[in-house]
């Protein structure tokens, strides 16, 4: 929002320097205006984008990793916190997620939602599903692996 203000601005406040006729400036501030309120929104979709990209490449690495984890005996938390810690030089997009994920668990009362917030943040369905598999595990009591 603060784009759509300011580049108009600038334009404003550039127009002498700018080799325009007087209704010409008044075009290039609209035009500036309607540029500042549209880039912000394409860039952010872009970033999106890589994010959803590096965490779709990271995934498998990380499921692995839990895999591994679980066989070790270690729980759920420490589990997910450990995939969170190796994996962060490699996948740090999933790293985070993660980590975010074990805080979630330590502080939210109701673990199920911790679990399920990591897919609904994401929007990914295969964290979803990761989810809902591991609230299950929860719900019945089954072990990891």
């Amino acid at each position: 929002m603060l784009s759509f203000l300011l580049l108009p601005a600038a334009v404003w406040l550039l127009r002498d320097r700018l080799p325009l006729p007087p209704n010409a400036a008044l075009l290039a501030v609209a035009a500036a205006a309607v540029i500042g309120l549209l880039l912000p929104e394409i860039i952010i979709k872009r970033l999106r984008k890589g994010y959803i990209q590096r965490l779709e490449r990271g995934l498998p690495d990380a499921l692995d990793m839990m895999i591994i984890c679980a066989e070790a005996g270690l729980g759920l938390e420490t589990a997910i916190e450990r995939v969170a810690e190796e994996i962060a030089p490699a996948h740090a997009e999933v790293a985070n997620e993660f980590a975010l994920t074990a805080t979630e668990l330590k502080i939210l009362s109701d673990r199920k939602a911790a679990l399920m917030n990591m897919g609904e943040r994401t929007g990914l369905e295969e964290l979803k599903r990761f989810g809902s598999t591991l609230m299950q595990t929860l719900q019945y009591g089954t072990p990891l692996v």
